[in-house]
């Protein structure tokens, strides 16, 4: 036996799908046994059909159909009708097949497969299987896949955008795609008037895009909804979008005047520009303005303003027009509207006017000096009045006095007196003169007044005069009180003393005439008890077992022509016993009749014994001067030096203290047999005295005079008595180092004169003291 091979019909082997097709081999075997021509049977092909696909794989969309092509392939004598149905579908796929029973004259079928949407999208293998009444079924396999249904969704990178008025402001759209690829079409609806929307790519197939939207300057402040819409053949998708609209940078300007007025020649007061900004703009705004009539300017504060406001004040000058208009005050920003605010300015005619000046206007008066000041006024027409001037302002120890306190029409000037007190420190102080008129604007000057220091201390000078003045008061008093004291306790009470002589001059007599009365006594200028010097009243006297008298006096001063000259109270002790400690001491206060300021004094002297000839004394005086503001006082040690009880003596003393300080601070205190003391103020220097007077009466005898050195200040105070009978006395202050004189003294006896300074000033002298 034998097998053989046949060659298969190229037909049989040609598939389009590459599937095979069924193919029937047929074996035969050889017959054992005698052919009679040894050949082999033909082969028989059995009736059967094969079943392709046009496609191994199927793809459908959830929701979606798809479809593809199975072949059926007869073979063999089979000609019958094949049935054909789908296996292992997954859940949700549905199939069907157009037609679903192939007739003979059929070879193919459309096999269509439906998804629902709710398929699980995947990959599955199903199978068609084909069958036919006496023939085995045949099938064919393939996968199918199920895709997601197609989807897309928007999204914006913001979802609210703030755009300040007259910008843009942009936001990011995002497409999101599922199994989906057609072409998208972006749009923004419900944008307000005045906002214009573009999208950058208004039909995309990429996934995202710019969307713009550019803000009027005309829009409104405020939030607004708007809608970004993407379209494509599946349902629209949107998107909420919140445009929020702030004011644009911006600015205004008011003025807290609305209207101004100004005469010629004069300033408005300045107002007050206001800058309010908006709108996050900081910037600097520039003023300038418009409309200014000629003659008037206007001036800023600041023309650049970088705070909130500025002030604006307009000048005319003399010669601006009168009348009414508008000025327009412009403000400008770099690409910011122009904001504008108007002021009506009057301008009116200047009524006239004066100007004032002080000629000088500063100025240095030394201490104890004055100096004139010329105040001027010049007239602007129409004005022709009456000025009324006034002074303010102080300074320590100067005074400045107005001559008149009104410039009349027609007048032009008026004085003013400055005046630095003797001790007025060297500072500056600051007088002002106002000058006032009806209907004009009032005119202020300032002064200035430096006080410089004396050259010739006019201080020292008042203080050697007084201190002299004063000791021959003193030696005076102390004269005639030793006439009462003697008259007194001599005498006794019961002798009354009768009109006699005195050494020297003058003469003394108990009072009333011709009556014992002990405690009044007169003292007179003549020698025949005619003219009264002193009249004396003894207030009180007591004397004890150690005969030491303490008397109080009152006394009564009169002058050659009879006139008062002042009184003068004493409070006076004496030791009048054989010991060696008799003394005399008093401290008393002049007061003159004239009104001048008081001199407080005061001496003790220890009393003349036989065979003494050196007696110990000291001095005292005070005395307030009002219109210097200062005291002047000193003690003064003496000694004095004795021949005869009725001869000249001569005196001497150093290391006298003199002293100054306020009105009423220097205290003269009660002195004992051999110390007189001073309190108060400050130390001025020292002083000496020497020179040479008669002998205890009332009047010295010539030649009589005595000095005063005071060393410290350069000065030297003489006095000399010209005339007995009157007692009249000149006197010098030079000044020690040059001979010159700086000060000269006439007075009497009754203690009236003038004292004449360096700086050319007098003084009055009045009861043996300085009127000033």
């Amino acid at each position: 036996m034998r097998a053989s091979f046949f060659r298969l019909p190229t037909a049989l082997t040609n598939s389009a799908t590459g599937t095979a097709w069924l193919v029937f081999v047929a074996l035969s075997a050889a017959a054992c046994g005698k052919s009679g021509d040894g050949g082999t049977q033909p082969i028989v092909t059995p009736p059967g059909f094969a079943v392709s696909l046009s496609s191994s794989s199927l793809n459908v969309n959830a929701g979606g159909t798809a479809s593809l092509i199975a072949t059926i392939a007869r073979t063999g004598s089979f000609a019958g009708t094949v049935n054909v149905a789908a296996e292992g579908l997954p859940a949700g796929v549905t199939a069907a097949f157009s037609p679903a029973a192939i007739t003979s004259s059929v070879t193919s079928t459309t096999f269509s497969v439906t998804a629902a949407s709710t398929t699980v999208p995947g990959t599955y293998t199903f199978t068609i299987r084909g069958t036919a009444s006496g023939i085995t079924d045949q099938t064919a396999s393939a996968s199918i896949t199920v895709l997601a249904q197609p989807a897309f969704a928007l999204s914006l990178s913001s979802q609210s955008l703030t755009v300040q008025a007259g910008s843009t402001g942009r936001t990011i759209a995002q497409i999101a795609r599922t199994n989906f690829s057609e072409a998208i079409v972006m749009s923004v609806e419900g944008a307000p008037t005045g906002v214009t929307t573009q999208v950058v790519t208004p039909s995309l197939a990429n996934d995202t895009t710019s969307l713009a939207l550019t803000v009027a300057n005309t829009v409104a402040p405020g939030t607004y909804a708007l809608v970004v819409r993407a379209r494509s053949s599946l349902a629209d998708r949107t998107s909420p979008l919140t445009l929020i609209v702030t004011p644009p940078p911006d600015f205004t300007l008011t003025s807290s005047a609305a209207t101004l007025s100004v005469q010629q020649g004069q300033s408005t007061a300045p107002a007050t520009l206001t800058i309010a900004r908006s709108g996050g703009f900081t910037g600097a705004v520039d003023l300038t303005t418009t409309g200014l009539p000629s003659g008037v300017t206007a001036t800023f504060a600041n023309s650049s303003v970088a705070g909130a406001s500025t002030t604006l004040t307009l000048t005319a000058t003399s010669t601006a027009t009168v009348g009414n208009t508008n000025v327009v005050v412009h403000a400008n920003a770099p690409g910011l509207i122009e904001r504008t605010v108007t002021i009506a300015l009057t301008v009116t005619l200047a009524p006239g006017g004066f100007t004032l000046t002080l000629t000088p206007a500063t100025l240095s008066v030394p201490q104890a000096a004055s100096a004139t000041i010329t105040v001027s006024i010049v007239r602007t027409a129409p004005f022709s009045g009456a000025v009324a001037l006034s002074l303010t302002g102080a300074g320590t120890g100067v005074t400045a006095t107005l001559n008149s306190t009104t410039i009349a029409a027609g007048a032009t000037s008026a004085t003013i007196t400055v005046a630095a007190a003797i001790l007025a420190p060297t500072v500056l102080s600051s007088f002002a003169v106002h000058a006032t008129a009806s209907g004009v604007t009032n005119q202020d000057a300032p002064l200035a007044v430096t006080v410089a220091a004396s050259q010739a201390s006019m201080v020292s000078q008042h203080v050697l005069v007084q201190q002299g003045l004063g000791m021959a008061l003193s030696f005076s008093v102390l004269q005639a009180q030793l006439q009462v004291i003697g008259q007194s306790v001599v005498h006794g009470v019961g002798s009354a003393r009768a009109c006699s002589t005195m050494p020297g001059s003058g003469s003394v007599q108990s009072l009333p005439i011709g009556v014992d009365n002990s405690t009044r006594t007169g003292f007179y200028w003549d020698q025949a008890c005619t003219k009264p010097y002193i009249l004396s009243d003894i207030t009180s006297f007591a004397e004890d077992v150690n005969h030491q008298v303490d008397v109080a006096a009152t006394a009564q001063y009169f002058s050659l022509t009879g006139a008062p000259l002042g009184t003068l109270r004493m409070l006076e002790t004496a030791q009048v016993t054989a010991s060696t400690n008799q003394f005399i001491s008093g401290l008393g206060t002049f007061t003159p009749a004239t009104g001048a300021p008081p001199v407080n004094m005061g001496i003790s002297c220890a009393v003349q014994t036989a065979g003494q000839t050196i007696v110990p004394c000291s001095g005292g005086v005070v005395q307030n001067f009002a219109s210097l503001g200062i005291a002047v006082g000193s003690v003064t040690p003496l000694t004095l030096h004795l021949t005869a009880l009725d001869a000249p003596m001569t005196f001497d003393g150093n290391s006298a203290v003199l002293m100054t300080g306020a009105n009423n601070t220097l205290t003269l205190t009660a002195p004992t047999h051999s110390t007189l003391a001073i309190s108060g103020g400050t130390v001025w220097g020292t002083s000496s005295q020497q020179g040479g007077t008669g002998t205890f009466s009332l009047f010295p005898a010539l030649p009589a005079g005595w000095s005063i050195t005071d060393s410290q200040h350069d000065m030297r105070f003489a006095i000399d008595f010209v005339n007995d009978g009157t007692g009249n006395s000149t006197g010098t202050v030079k000044q020690i180092s040059t001979g010159s004189v700086l000060a000269t003294v006439v007075v009497n006896g009754s203690g009236t004169g003038t004292a004449t300074w360096s700086d050319g000033s007098a003084a009055a002298i009045t009861g043996w003291a300085l009127a000033n």
